[in-house]
């Protein structure tokens, strides 16, 4: 039988790369009591990547000619899966350390060369062609740094990320940390980069520690700026949450999804009570549209502009989803979308 499941996965990957129509690439990690899966979708096939234990997750996808890059973890490994054939870029099973963890984040291919950006424990890493580089980091209270995007522009290399609880990036393997104080909270993360011509674009969040609210914002070329919320609640006192998940740029026009909710706790004649949504949105140069969903809440966590089109995956409730300019489709299956990869 695995010797059927493999033919069956590699066909797939095959298929996907044949067709003159447009592709869809979408990954996720899909979960249940038994552990979680990393899943991919093409054009709305599903199928669940190979894993060694009971826990793996697919984080983000580049395509390149022939072949679909996916990355993740597998355990307490970083991996990545070249046409649905698992690779180990970075085994920790003998190690001590039982918080140890390791994962790969995201991807960039230019030319023959594949970047992946991820973590090493408390260490933000980047491979190049399979050789982990160790990324500077502060390491202040015991706490590390991650590397959750990358970028290649030329021979310059843009990594984001978090940096003991700060947003920074990495160019050419220098740290350097962004302005965080007009986002509200304690925890402030990078989630996406990207580069167009001698400017470059980080998004991120910030919230917690007992803050009003969370904050979107991004940064261009180490600038912030505070993406709005819609502040949309038949309550005063609500607390409203914004995060920016992805970016994408095409031209002048900066696009960001993510979501846009808010939530209240108070006190009634029959006890406490809790009322929240959420909603999946895109600002377009800060511009905020919220997206169509069925459920009450939703999130966006992935964006591609191809053209006049505009590709938008998330979540809408328990279900995975993508908005072609603004029209919502149903992917088969479970999962937690994280990122796509769009060929026209």
């Amino acid at each position: 039988m695995k010797k059927v499941f493999l033919t069956i996965l590699l066909s797939i990957f095959v298929l996907s790369t044949s067709y003159a129509q447009t592709q869809i690439h979408i990954v996720g990690t899909s979960w249940s009591d038994a552990g979680s899966d990393a899943v991919y979708w093409f054009n709305g096939n599903r199928t669940v990547l190979p894993k060694s234990g009971n826990y793996a997750s697919a984080n983000a996808i580049a395509v390149e000619g022939s072949n679909v890059y996916i990355v993740g973890s597998d355990g307490k490994d970083a991996v990545y899966w070249l046409n649905g054939n698992r690779v180990i870029l970075l085994s920790l099973g003998t190690r001590t350390d039982p918080y140890a963890s390791a994962s790969a984040n995201a991807i960039a291919i230019s030319g023959s060369n594949v970047f992946i950006a991820g973590h090493d424990g408390k260490d933000a890493v980047y491979w190049l062609n399979g050789n982990r580089i160790v990324l500077p980091g502060n390491y202040e209270f015991g706490n590390g740094a991650r590397a959750t995007a990358i970028a290649v522009s030329g021979s310059n290399i843009y990594i984001a990320g978090q940096d003991t609880f700060e947003v920074a990036y990495w160019l050419n393997g220098k740290l350097t940390r962004l302005p965080t104080t007009a986002l509200s909270g304690e925890a402030r993360q990078a989630t996406g980069i990207a580069v167009s011509g001698s400017t470059f674009y980080v998004v991120g969040y910030g919230g917690g520690g007992g803050a009003p609210s969370d904050d979107a914002g991004y940064w261009l070329n180490g600038r912030l700026t505070v993406l709005p919320k819609s502040k949309k609640s038949p309550r005063a006192d609500a607390y409203y949450r914004a995060n920016a998940n992805a970016i994408a740029v095409s031209g002048s026009n900066v696009y960001i999804a993510g979501n846009d909710g808010w939530s209240a706790f108070y006190e009634t004649n029959e006890g406490w009570t809790v009322e929240a949504e959420t909603n999946a949105v895109y600002w377009l140069n800060g511009k905020l549209t919220v997206l169509p969903k069925s459920e009450n809440w939703a999130t966006a966590s992935a964006i591609v502009v191809s053209g006049s089109n505009v590709y938008i995956a998330g979540n809408d409730g328990g279900s995975p989803v993508y908005w072609l300019n603004g029209k919502r489709a149903v992917l088969p299956g479970g999962g937690t979308i994280t990122d796509m990869a769009i060929i026209e």
